[in-house]
């Protein structure tokens, strides 16, 4: 009995602790697109640089990765709750817990979805960033229209893809 309540206990723990890391992560990361707050270089210079590497590299799609994110970890609590109780059969929660169960293989679903699709938001945006002016894609050649393509979005374009699969799958095996 002691043990359960323990174990209970330092799961509810970690779970806060980490719940309030990742809630004082994105509110950083809020406050200094929004331009609120910034760090100084010589106080904590990797911090700057990592947030705005994260913004180079997700950009716009941040929130609604976040959003399922949230949303999944959400179905997985109540998911788990019910699953803790001890006579699911009688009081009828069968159906619920495969409800529940589906809607976490939606979410995570969404997240693939999610870098999918703003890789072709991105691609599109970079091909015609890149092809838009027809005079100056003739004459520049090919490394020209590499490179309006990388100025165009295409590498954030991918690094979508990568997070969204990595985290998709990620979701998918816990």
């Amino acid at each position: 009995m002691v043990i359960g309540v323990a174990r209970t206990f330092l799961q509810g723990l970690a779970a806060g602790v980490l719940g309030a890391l990742v809630g004082g992560l994105v509110l950083v990361y809020t406050l200094t697109r929004l331009g609120v707050m910034s760090f100084s270089g010589n106080r904590l210079p990797d911090l700057q640089q990592w947030l705005e590497w994260v913004h180079v590299n997700l950009g716009s799609s941040i929130p609604v990765f976040a959003l399922l994110l949230i949303a999944w970890f959400v179905t997985l609590r109540r998911l788990g709750g019910l699953l803790d109780q001890d006579d699911r059969a009688a009081a009828g929660l069968t159906n619920r817990i495969v409800q529940l169960d589906h809607l976490t293989d939606i979410w995570t679903a969404l997240f693939f979805g999610t870098g999918v699709i703003w890789t072709a938001i991105g691609m599109r945006g970079a091909l015609i960033f890149a092809l838009g002016d027809p005079e100056s894609t003739l004459q520049g050649g090919a490394f020209a229209i590499l490179d309006r393509m990388v100025r165009g979005g295409i590498l954030l374009a991918l690094s979508t893809t990568i997070f969204g699969g990595v985290g998709g799958y990620l979701m998918r095996v816990y």
